[in-house]
Formats: C-alpha cells, structure tokens, sequence
C-alpha cells in the first residue's frame, strides 16, 4: 500500500474571520473569538510544518470571512486547479484573491464553463479517483461537466443532511484501503456506492461526525485530527497512524475544520 505525503499547502491567514451570516447550520452570528481563531489557526501551520509540509499563504480581504477555508476555492489535479463556482453571494468573490498565488505556483486555471455551483469541498479523492459530492453546494449539472475535465474515474455522491454539506465534512480518506464516514450523511445509493469501492469503510459516530473528524488530513503516518472528547484517536492509532490533535472549535462555528483551512497543493505518494 503506498504512502501519502502532502508537501505543500495552501492556507489563508484568518485576519478577517468572523461569522456575520449564516448559510449552514453551524454558523450562528458573532459567536467567534478572533484572536483565539487566529492561535488555533497558527498552531495548525506550526503543526503541519513539523511534518515537513511547506505551508503558504494568501492574506484575507476584509469582505470574505469565509476565504479562510482555502479547500474550497477549488480542487488541483496535477498542475491545474479547477476553480470554485460558489453558490451564495457571500462567498462568490473569494477566489478572485486565491487567483495571483495560483498563477505564481504556475497551476494552470481552469473555470466550467457554465454556472451551475461547483465547491472545491466537495471533491475528495481516493487512489487516483475523485469523489464528488452534491446536493447542497454543488449542482448535480457541474458534476456531469467536471466528468468530462478530469481523466480519471469520478464517482458522484449525494448529500442529504445540511450539517455535512460538503464531501469532505464527512467522509474522511486514510489510505487506498480505508475510509470513514457517516451513513446519515449519504442517500442510501451512495452509501451503497461507498461500501462497494472502497475495502474497508469505517462508521463515523454522531459525536465523531459533529467534532468534523471527516474533515482530518493524513500525511505519512500522521493523521492532524479536531481536537474532540471522542475515541477517534484510538481508532486511528488502531490502523497504525499516529494522531496529532490541533484544536479548532473556533471554525466549527462556520462549519469548518482543518481538511477545509487546508488545500492541499502538492503530494507524492511512495
């Protein structure tokens, strides 16, 4: 089985993060501490570093609180980033100032060609495969699009509960084997998709799922998981990894967490 190793990231400063709308269910106004944000945000770049993951950044303007979650400006593949049609207007700017860095790493930019909502949270890849989800964020009608873009298997799933309205708040890919998710989260079809392609699905609990563990990110034989009062930890000890914990409690006020704050722009596997 081979190993994952995420080399470069892509984060952006939360200077500017705050919660004054709510288009999801955790997000509830003014309930942020902004400078306890930012150390949780600070100790999250000192963490990935640790692991030998260069970690840039882009500064946040001041009218899109939520430009901090970089995952979901987009999703690269090889030296192209396929950028974000965001569906609310809150958001609909944001990728404009992800646009200079991409170009400076020479990610060649690539838009759908039509408007139909696509959100870079919604795309999880396994294996050389990507999964997309939709329902909440991204339009069934971009999936059909984005299909046609990617030379690889993409395979479609559809969200059903509002709290997990991207792929990635709830499923969580550890390696080519294993994955875990949570079943309530998925129309049954795709729960059975889930089961049928990848060996070993592992059940989020409810607790797990609400502390964001999906939303983790795997490089090496580390696992950089929420800070939660739950046994994922062990669980991920179990499979032979080691679990770093990173506190971010204040994102999970706008229903983000370190997979979302983190977009990752360059891995190798060995």
């Amino acid at each position: 089985m081979k190993t994952k190793y995420i080399k470069k990231v892509l984060l952006c400063r939360p200077t500017y993060y705050r919660v004054d709308y709510e288009i999801n269910p955790w997000m509830k106004k003014g309930l942020v501490d902004r400078d306890k944000a930012l150390h949780q945000w600070e100790t999250l770049v000192q963490t990935l570093e640790a692991l030998n993951i260069q970690a840039d950044t882009v500064e946040q303007h001041e009218d899109y609180p939520d430009m901090v979650f970089a995952t979901d400006e987009g999703v690269v593949y090889q030296k192209n980033i396929l950028l974000s049609n965001f569906r609310y207007r809150q958001r609909q700017g944001e990728v404009t100032h992800y646009i200079p860095w991409y170009k400076s790493e020479k990610l060649a930019i690539v838009r759908l060609k039509s408007q139909f909502s696509f959100e870079g949270g919604d795309a999880v890849w396994w294996r050389d495969r990507l999964f997309i989800g939709y329902g909440f964020r991204t339009d069934s009608n971009a999936v059909r699009e984005i299909i046609q873009l990617f030379d690889t298997d993409v395979y479609t799933i559809h969200l059903v509960d509002p709290f997990y309205f991207h792929l990635d708040t709830c499923l969580f890919v550890l390696n080519d084997d294993v994955a875990f998710y949570y079943p309530p989260a998925f129309d049954q079809p795709s729960q059975d998709l889930l089961r049928r392609v990848i060996p070993k699905l592992e059940i989020l609990t409810e607790e797990e799922a609400a502390a964001f563990a999906a939303n983790s990110l795997v490089t090496d034989h580390h696992v950089i998981i929420p800070r939660q009062k739950t046994d994922f930890a062990h669980r991920v000890r179990d499979f032979g990894y080691i679990p770093v914990e990173v506190p971010v409690d204040e994102f999970l006020k706008s229903g983000g967490g370190i997979h979302c704050l983190t977009q990752i722009i360059e891995e190798e596997y060995a």
